[in-house]
């Protein structure tokens, strides 16, 4: 966040509590590390220090003040993805790093029922409908939530490209969730989207135990 204080002119941690509300310990901290701040924080300081000077506003400033919180909430996403990692014990550039591939696309298809089908392709259509964000973006956004039943990047790939389908509704409901605040704008998902999902994978997952269990 310290880019961000300097290209403001740098102010003192006096001037920036005056700003927002925060104490001058909760700035330094920030700042200085070593743990993360809060993505309320972030959003909170970065948009004070990008507020117009002027009474009123100008497009361009406000404009200028959303690009700049954005990239300052992007920032911390991948510092938190990063960190997240690192805890567990994935090293970066790993095959988990890439996006989905054409083989590994194609692998399993024969073990795919036509449900099965339709909930993937759903799925990557309701994705596409969203802009589609990539994996790290997506797994960015799930770890800003916090949320303990929030997928990992490598299943999310396993879901778009095919490969499985999601073991519970309330998991595939979190990325849902997160495709919709990601949407944002034109860009925004039907609002059957949940409902029509939830029942395909219901279809999807009882034709699958089906199969398990066999004739």
């Amino acid at each position: 966040m310290q880019q961000f204080v300097l290209e403001r002119d740098d102010p003192s941690l006096a001037a920036m509590a005056k700003m927002t509300g925060y104490s001058r310990q909760a700035l330094h901290k920030a700042l200085r590390g070593p743990d993360l701040p809060s993505q309320s924080l972030v959003k909170t300081v970065v948009g004070a220090l990008f507020q117009s000077r002027e009474e009123e506003e100008s497009e361009a400033d406000a404009s200028q003040r959303k690009q700049a919180i954005r990239r300052a909430l992007d920032a911390l996403g991948a510092a938190v993805a990063d960190k997240t990692a690192r805890e567990r014990g994935i090293a970066p550039g790993s095959t988990l790093q890439n996006e989905p591939s054409a083989a590994s696309e194609g692998r399993s298809r024969g073990e795919r029922g036509p449900a099965f089908e339709r909930f993937t392709n759903e799925l990557r259509r309701t994705h596409e409908l969203a802009g589609r964000p990539t994996l790290d973006s997506i797994t960015r956004e799930l770890l800003m939530t916090n949320n303990r039943v929030a997928p990992s990047r490598s299943t999310l790939s396993d879901w778009l490209t095919g490969r499985t389908i999601p073991r519970d509704w309330p998991t595939l409901h979190v990325l849902l969730e997160a495709l919709q605040r990601m949407s944002g704008g034109e860009r925004r998902l039907p609002r059957d989207t949940k409902a029509r999902l939830e029942q395909m994978w219901q279809m999807a997952w009882d034709e699958r135990q089906s199969q398990r269990r066999g004739p």
